[in-house]
């Protein structure tokens, strides 16, 4: 729930003050996991509980849905503050700038068939 629609407000993330609110979050979460003392840095519960930190969650949620949106062409660049993690991913993965194969899918709701149920006579015989 705390990564839903992070593609369009992880600039955000950056800042100071949202990064302290996702590391209480974090801790928060740790401390109930662990029961472990108020005074447990987040880090050491982090390594025993076994989470990744807040903010690579949200920057890897953020690289996967731009992908999954660039990968079905409906990626639309604009000069918004979000749409430089394409600048991002070119920097940090240059593979994904390469082409992918993907297919749009196509519905076809038109019937070419037709069904046809026999009757209990028409089945004996």
């Amino acid at each position: 729930m705390l990564t839903y629609a992070a593609v369009i407000w992880w600039p955000r993330a950056r800042y100071i003050t949202v990064s302290k609110q996702h590391t209480h979050v974090q801790w928060l979460a740790c401390l109930y996991i662990t029961e472990a003392m108020r005074t447990t840095p987040t880090a050491a519960m982090e390594l025993l509980v076994g989470l990744v930190p807040l903010p690579t969650i949200i920057q890897q949620e953020v690289m996967m849905a731009y992908y999954r949106l660039r990968a079905t062409s409906q990626w639309i660049a604009g000069g918004r503050e979000h749409a430089k993690i394409s600048q991002k991913m070119a920097q940090l993965i240059p593979l994904s700038r390469a082409r992918c194969d993907s297919r749009v899918p196509k519905y076809y709701f038109d019937k070419y068939f037709t069904v046809q149920i026999p009757s209990r006579e028409q089945w004996i015989t």
